[in-house]
């Protein structure tokens, strides 16, 4: 990303710690102000041998977004997850202008993520899970009662 911002004359700063959200939204706010955007990087742990417990962010993320979008009108999200996630507490945030679904990390997502937010590539695809902008259409949750629905119909 670096690289990539020299070349269109931008600047990019890092701060890497979730737990200090008073100094996140400081920073976020130099940055909105000098009309950057803020990218704020969510993760889950996840990883074979245990199922998630539930669809939040790992390390405070919820938290972390709403500190940043709370201070920079221009808030980009880049979550990466190994399934679906929760995004209930700040995806309506005016100031969260979007949100890129990294799914799982390799050696080239960096570069797959930069070629993204500088439009070089279009996005778009059809994931095998559903991004809901209500936890309560997901048919089952490991934290909750499985939901019933009725039998899909099938017309020819």
């Amino acid at each position: 990303m670096q690289t990539k911002s020299r070349r269109v004359k931008s600047q990019i700063n890092g701060y890497f710690d979730n737990l200090n959200h008073t100094r996140q939204a400081t920073y976020a706010a130099t940055a909105g102000n000098n009309g950057g955007a803020c990218i704020v990087d969510l993760r889950t742990q996840c990883g074979e041998g245990y199922d998630r417990g539930n669809l939040s962010a790992s390390f405070e993320g919820e938290q972390t977004v709403r500190a940043v979008a709370s201070a920079c009108n221009n808030t980009i999200v880049v979550y990466s997850s190994c399934g679906p996630f929760d995004t209930i507490g700040w995806y309506e945030n005016p100031n969260v202008t979007a949100i890129l679904s990294a799914g799982g990390l390799g050696q080239e997502s960096g570069n797959a993520i930069v070629d993204v937010m500088f439009g070089i590539v279009n996005p778009s695809a059809k994931l095998p899970y559903t991004l809901a902008a209500n936890v309560s259409v997901i048919a089952c949750l490991a934290d909750t009662r499985c939901q019933t629905f009725p039998p899909l119909q099938i017309l020819l």
